[in-house]
């Protein structure tokens, strides 16, 4: 029995809405998490270097907050975190994505991001700059620009800041606005870079004098006590760490998908 055209056609018409409405789902349910996908892409370019963008920024587009989940999850271990279950980042994934970052920074001693400048380039300018300068990634081609928004500018952004050596607080790209400022003061070479600092007491000076108000104000809250609390004490054991890890990636079977190593433990000074 052959189908008739008109039938097709509304078979075609009705996969075509099908696809526009689940796309329109991903797009709301992405536009919330510009800031800490750029966090999420910043912080996974500099742990892990041969991070695919192109894989990363199709992956964010799957199941966005299990993708989001599952990233903070893995830098946790990479970065010697102690071990959350999935509904308690879920309850609070923008508090942990901040504290992977000060984690990220307390240890690692990584050049930031101090202030951005007050004026930024549009969107479609920003876009064009990046698509012909701003790219270091190695599969920078396999991007469809014409389809890009802001959750994936952000990826972008923080992805190529990481492969830069540079990370930043996820403050920085919160709105549209202020993700459209970083990104024009880094393609233009705008932005106030801060040098590692090895003494962490430092960091409050350092934000006051170059950082939006919202931003302080996050690392008065939630970095500095974090960085008080924090210790080699509460991590879990190497063997803990690493069946953390198994327990993370069993199951997971997307393509390009990058395992995190996980470093060896600092012995504790007493």
């Amino acid at each position: 029995m052959t189908t008739s055209p008109k039938l097709e056609n509304y078979q075609l018409c009705d996969q075509l809405e099908q696809q526009q409405q689940q796309q329109q789902h991903v797009e709301q349910e992405l536009s919330g998490f510009s800031h800490i996908l750029f966090s999420l892409a910043n912080i996974g370019r500099l742990l892990i270097p041969n991070t695919s963008l192109s894989a990363f920024i199709e992956n964010s587009k799957t199941d966005p907050l299990k993708f989001i989940i599952t990233n903070i999850r893995r830098q946790r271990v990479h970065l010697q975190l102690p071990y959350k279950r999935e509904n308690e980042i879920e309850e609070d994934p923008e508090g942990y994505t901040k504290q992977n970052y000060i984690q990220y920074g307390k240890y690692k001693m990584a050049l930031s991001i101090g202030g951005v400048p007050s004026q930024a380039h549009s969107f479609s300018v920003l876009l064009e700059k990046w698509k012909e300068q701003g790219s270091k990634g190695q599969d920078h081609e396999a991007i469809d620009y014409s389809s890009i928004k802001e959750p994936e500018l952000a990826i972008i952004i923080g992805y190529e800041m990481g492969a830069a050596g540079y990370c930043a607080h996820p403050g920085f790209a919160r709105t549209e606005e202020q993700l459209l400022r970083l990104g024009t003061g880094w393609i233009e070479g705008t932005c106030d870079v801060q040098e590692p600092d090895p003494h962490p007491s430092n960091t409050m000076a350092t934000l006051r004098a170059a950082s939006t108000p919202e931003i302080v104000h996050e690392h008065e809250n939630i970095g500095l006590h974090e960085l008080k609390q924090l210790s080699l004490t509460e991590v879990d054991s190497v063997a803990e760490i690493k069946a953390q890890l198994h327990r993370l990636l069993a199951g997971d079977n997307q393509e390009n998908d990058v395992e995190y190593p996980v470093p060896p433990r600092t012995p504790v000074q007493k």
